[in-house]
């Protein structure tokens, strides 16, 4: 056996210590840049996490030929099934910029899922409403969505879903 703190080693580290303390800024620095590891090591998960979750919900939505902000969008409209929906409504759930937004609803339109009408009470402003066929595309999507993606997410309680919510939403806005 050998002993796990020599007297040689014991007192080199509190040299060392001890130098450490002496120079405060740089045990600051040394503390700044141990802090800032951290920060790294937060956003290279959260880099990593996102990129995990775009690859299962793009699987998961495949069948449908959509990607996530499409199903956003769809999950809106039938959230509010038979209020008028502007495009201005859905572009305040996306993270997404309004032209990116009328983009996403074009495919959709171009898919069948959804139709635009004029507003007869503003004649500038669209209003987007589910297809018959849409609808029931829409409904069977988010049915097959959440009972996947409840698969991916089942290590996780709902304690720690809504702890992960309320720590990343400030993020998200700044």
């Amino acid at each position: 056996m050998f002993a796990l703190a020599t007297p040689v080693k014991k007192r080199t580290s509190q040299i060392i210590y001890k130098n450490l303390l002496d120079n405060f800024s740089f045990t600051n620095q040394l503390h700044q840049s141990l802090v800032f590891i951290d920060y790294l090591y937060l956003l290279f998960n959260i880099k990593k996490t996102a990129s995990w979750l775009d690859c299962i919900t793009n699987r998961i939505l495949r069948p449908y030929d959509i990607v996530l902000p499409h199903y956003i969008v769809l999950n809106y409209i039938l959230q509010h099934d038979g209020e008028p929906i502007l495009i201005k409504d859905i572009a305040a759930q996306l993270p997404e910029q309004s032209p990116n937004v009328s983009r996403l609803v074009d495919k959709l339109e171009n898919d069948k899922w959804v139709e635009r009408q004029v507003n007869d009470k503003d004649k500038r402003s669209v209003i987007i409403r589910l297809t018959p066929n849409g609808k029931q595309k829409a409904l069977a999507c988010i049915e097959h969505f959440e009972e996947k993606i409840v698969l991916y997410m089942k290590d996780l309680d709902n304690e720690q879903i809504k702890e992960l919510n309320k720590i990343l939403n400030p993020l998200q806005f700044k």
